[in-house]
C-alpha cells in the first residue's frame, strides 16, 4: 500500500524516507506550490535519486508519495504520483502549471470500467502503459470536483491547488507536523 506524506511543518527525515521507500519501492513523486503554480517531480525510481532531489526542495508545505503498485497496474515511472487534474491528465515527469495535482493512497477496483464509461466513451484513448486508477480519478475529478471522492470512495486523496490550498480526503494520521495517509511511518 502506498503512503502519502503531507509535510505541513517540516520535511521528512532520512529515516522516514528509508522506511517509506522500503515499504513502497515502486517509485516516488513530490509536489508543491510556488507563485500560484503547482509543481511536481515524479518518476523517481531509486532512493538515492529521491534523496538527492528531495534535498533541493525547500518549500513547506509539500507532499511526497511513495508508490507500491496496485495488483494489475504496471510498475512504471509514468504511473508514480501525482497526476494533473484535467480532462486528459497528461503524463509528465516534471510539471509546472496552473492545474491542481492529485495524490492517491487506496484502490479503485472498477477503474477500468470508469475509464471506458467516462473517458474512452468521449473518444479519449490512453495507452495501456499510461493507465492507472489514480489517473482515471484525476480526469473524473476535473469534471466533478470533490464529488468524485464521495462517488468513488478511493481511500485517501490529497489535492494541491495552485492557490496554495491543500485538501485532504479520507482518514489521515498526524505525526510531528506531517499528515500521513496511513500509519506506515508512525
Amino acid at each position: 500500500m502506498c503512503v502519502i506524506a503531507l509535510c505541513k511543518d517540516r520535511k521528512l527525515s532520512k529515516e522516514e524516507i528509508e522506511k517509506a521507500w522500503n515499504k513502497n519501492p515502486h517509485g516516488a513523486g513530490i509536489g508543491w506550490v510556488e507563485d500560484k503554480r503547482t509543481f511536481y517531480i515524479k518518476g523517481i525510481m531509486g532512493i538515492e535519486e529521491f534523496i538527492e532531489i528531495y534535498g533541493r526542495i525547500d518549500t513547506i508545505p509539500h507532499i511526497v508519495h511513495f508508490r507500491n503498485a496496485s495488483i494489475g497496474i504496471l510498475v512504471n515511472p509514468k504511473l508514480t504520483h501525482p497526476f494533473i487534474v484535467s480532462l486528459s491528465s497528461p503524463i509528465r515527469l516534471r510539471y509546472k502549471g496552473t492545474k491542481p495535482i492529485i495524490f492517491h493512497n487506496g484502490t479503485i477496483s472498477n477503474w477500468r470500467e470508469l475509464y471506458n464509461s467516462h473517458i474512452k466513451s468521449r473518444g479519449i484513448n490512453i495507452r495501456e502503459d499510461s493507465l492507472s486508477d489514480t489517473r482515471v480519478m484525476a480526469i473524473i475529478w476535473a469534471e466533478r470536483d470533490e464529488k468524485t471522492f464521495y462517488e468513488l470512495n478511493p481511500g485517501r486523496v490529497a489535492i494541491v491547488h495552485p492557490c496554495g490550498e491543500i485538501k485532504r480526503y479520507g482518514k489521515w494520521f498526524e505525526k510531528d507536523g506531517i499528515y500521513l495517509s496511513n500509519n506506515q511511518l508512525i
